[in-house]
């Protein structure tokens, strides 16, 4: 049987205070107190399928964990008690595929799919493009949410030299 590795990689961060020491005494809300527009935690795992050292394949999770803030997006009132309201976003995941083929020593071709199963998520901004509207209508450009990129593929060539 030919060359095969099979490689799993893991990397985490975790913030075990997310205590906000220098916050506004504006703030409002039962997230007041915490540290804004950073994850409690993140991490990432990928398994990797490597054969002949020829071609390999990866699969790629990462997870962002819970995120407060103040957000500046102009909600509708029934999307927030007060102006200076801490948000809590939730925790989600996005997964990839990627996949490379060496065709010499400095020559692959590549490609993959981000956002594998097409989730309609964003990191931050508390409305998402997903047709409700919470953003008050008289503050934007006709647009009602933000969102992440949905699937996507890609391709290249990659030269090192």
């Amino acid at each position: 049987m030919k060359d095969q590795n099979l490689m799993f990689l893991v990397n985490a961060s975790y913030n075990f205070t997310m205590e906000e020491n220098g916050k506004e005494s504006l703030d409002s809300g039962p997230h007041a107190d915490k540290i804004q527009r950073m994850p409690e935690y993140q991490g990432s795992a990928t398994i990797t399928y490597d054969w002949n050292q020829k071609w390999d394949i990866s699969f790629i999770s990462t997870l962002n964990g819970p995120m407060y803030y103040d957000t500046e997006e102009k909600l509708t009132s029934a999307a927030q008690n007060a102006g200076n309201y801490v948000h809590k976003k939730n925790t989600f995941a996005v997964f990839n595929l990627r996949g490379n083929y060496r065709l010499r020593d400095n020559i692959s071709l590549y490609g993959g799919i981000n956002n594998l199963f097409d989730k309609n998520y964003h990191p931050m901004f508390i409305q998402i493009d997903d047709g409700t509207c919470l953003v008050d209508p008289a503050k934007t450009n006709g647009g009602c949410g933000n969102s992440m990129p949905g699937r996507n593929f890609y391709a290249g060539l990659k030269i090192t030299f």
